[in-house]
């Protein structure tokens, strides 16, 4: 009997016991005594298959439900209301945070891996203040950002963080001449649209 074709995409598998005493040559399948001395090692490797699923469901990628709260605690980080995706895109950046020395490459980085690559600005201050201001609400929240931040920056550092409750936020003209923008500035249109002024989260 030829040996099984190599799995395409990693599978647990759940037969080892039987598969391996089908790999046996016909001539000792049939004794009793060989599968009796054969199978309580192949049911071993069954119990370290399924130990190895076991620990490969508790990482971040693949832990869903109870395992992923249990991995939170770990990393003290409360689920609140957040979806399994969400809690794990969440509980990746707290890994980056605790991993971070609080330079602005890394608080950047953190805030990349909340947002996307773009619609933010970070601003560094002498003699050590940070503020972070994203250009519209983060989809997790401007407070979740802001607190990931806290974790990442250096315990030197002050951090502030524009909060954007929702829309686009609103931005000073850069210079002394008349800027117009509708996305960011004074709104003409009853206050339906333009930017919105938001606080700031220290």
């Amino acid at each position: 009997m030829s040996e099984p074709d190599a799995p395409s995409a990693h599978t647990h598998e759940t037969a080892h016991t039987a598969d391996g005493v089908a790999l046996l040559p016909h001539a000792f399948r049939a004794l009793e005594d060989v599968v009796a001395l054969l199978a309580p090692a192949l049911d071993q490797v069954q119990e370290v298959e399924d130990a190895l699923w076991d620990v490969l469901g508790a990482t971040l990628a693949d832990a869903t439900g109870h395992a992923l709260d249990q991995l939170g605690e770990l990393l003290v980080w409360p689920r609140g209301s957040l979806s399994d995706a969400d809690y794990r895109a969440v509980l990746l950046v707290v890994v980056r945070c605790n991993r971070s020395a609080g330079t602005g490459d890394e608080l950047l980085a953190v805030v990349a891996a909340l947002m996307g690559a773009t619609g933010y600005t970070l601003e560094e201050f002498h003699p050590a203040a940070v503020l972070v201001s994203p250009e519209a609400a983060p989809s997790l929240g401007t407070a979740t950002l802001h607190a990931l931040l806290k974790r990442a920056r250096s315990s030197a550092v002050k951090l502030h963080t524009l909060d954007v409750l929702e829309g686009t936020a609103f931005e000073l003209a850069t210079g002394e001449r008349v800027e117009t923008d509708t996305d960011h500035g004074f709104s003409d249109a009853g206050g339906t649209s333009g930017g919105r002024f938001a606080g700031v989260l220290a």
